[in-house]
């Protein structure tokens, strides 16, 4: 585990999932490439410490770039390292992590209303977007664009958190987006909208 979040009963994990593909699994064959990549996991544990709940984080479509490389569709490279520091933050409740929770439901709705200036607002000049299914890091300026390209293809696209909170400088959010595709987008090689939801 690379980063170990806790709050109360509740906690977030990052893991490096890394390796060398020596055997089959269903479906594929051997490809002895290296995949290497992060995984997450959010949960709850009961009155014992043990998980009572946990919800896996896992990006197939990334361990598959990572095996048969494709131009059309390129991925990160492995990893053999995560970026995150290796800790553990227990959460103290404090008005630090209440101010970083209030500053990301105030994205959250920012987005939710595609208010491109009070989204951007908040975010630092230098901010590194670090999405892990796309194949490199944004900037302030790709991540707005790309939220301005997401409203124009799904007008009615909304992110609802379903779980919020705070530890040290962290903030962990659970959350579903829902939407449908009325708009083009071209980015995905859609010239036509499909009128199809999503979520």
């Amino acid at each position: 585990t690379q980063l170990l979040l806790v709050n109360g009963r509740e906690f977030a994990a990052i893991t490096l999932l890394a390796g060398t593909h020596t055997g089959p699994f269903p479906g594929v064959t051997a490809m002895n490439q290296k995949v290497g990549f992060p995984t997450g996991a959010l949960g709850t544990v009961d009155d014992q410490g043990r998980t009572a709940k946990k919800a896996v984080y896992f990006d197939g479509a990334t361990m598959m770039g990572q095996l048969a490389p494709d131009k059309a569709h390129p991925v990160r490279a492995a990893q053999a390292t995560l970026a995150a520091p290796e800790e553990v933050v227990v959460a103290k409740g404090d008005a630090a992590e209440q101010a970083n929770v209030a500053l990301v439901k105030q994205l959250v709705d920012a987005a939710n209303k595609h208010d491109v200036k009070a989204f951007g607002e908040p975010l630092a000049g230098d901010l590194v977007w670090s999405d892990q299914a796309e194949a490199k890091d944004w900037t302030k300026a790709e991540l707005i664009a790309d939220h301005q390209a997401g409203w124009r293809a799904f007008s009615d696209i909304k992110i609802t958190p379903t779980a919020i909170w705070g530890a040290g400088p962290y903030v962990v959010m659970a959350a579903t987006l829902d939407g449908t595709n009325d708009g083009p987008m071209p980015e995905a090689g859609l010239a036509k909208p499909t009128h199809k939801t999503v979520s």
